[in-house]
């Protein structure tokens, strides 16, 4: 009989099936690439080992029998190995950086975004009359006295020069 959906066993000849343990599923059909991706693979007719969460996940369960068992990690963390088995696989995104749920890394905010907090999911945009001219900004400079930039994600450090017969007093 072949170990039902949550259990396996690699031994032969065995009289029982294991419980699939945390940061695993145990599913037939199922495996992961070179990278640590999930893909489907030919079905064998039972289940021999537990796969490991793929990169981005966590499982805190025991006996996990599908793949969604493997939950996201939040926006604003990430986890680049895998076999979570708890949220604590799911690093914190420091400020400067930014992930969407699910993420194996933390993206580095671009230039023309920012982002001033820990664990978040996205970097902002710069707002018109500031910008952001390095990777990894945490926050967004203030035009200068004189200048301005009147779109958002702005990247140019000396801002625009006000034209002649205009000012920029803010």
């Amino acid at each position: 009989m072949a170990c039902p959906p949550g259990s396996y066993n690699p031994q032969y000849g065995a009289t029982g099936c294991l419980p699939c343990p945390r940061g695993t599923f145990c599913a037939d059909g199922f495996g992961l690439n070179p990278w640590g991706q999930l893909q489907a693979v030919p079905l064998t007719g039972g289940i021999a080992l537990p796969i490991h969460c793929p990169i981005g996940t966590y499982n805190p369960l025991e006996s996990s029998g599908v793949p969604g068992a493997c939950l996201a990690c939040p926006p604003g963390t990430a986890n680049n190995q895998i076999g979570g088995a708890s949220l604590d696989a799911c690093s914190t995104c420091q400020p400067g950086y930014a992930s969407p749920a699910g993420s194996s890394y933390c993206s580095i905010c671009q230039p023309g975004t920012a982002q001033p907090l820990a664990r978040q999911g996205a970097c902002g945009i710069c707002e018109p009359g500031t910008f952001a001219n390095e990777e990894g900004m945490r926050n967004c400079i203030v035009c200068p006295l004189g200048a301005f930039d009147n779109l958002p994600g702005g990247t140019d450090p000396n801002c625009r020069a006000c034209l002649p017969g205009t000012f920029a007093d803010t």
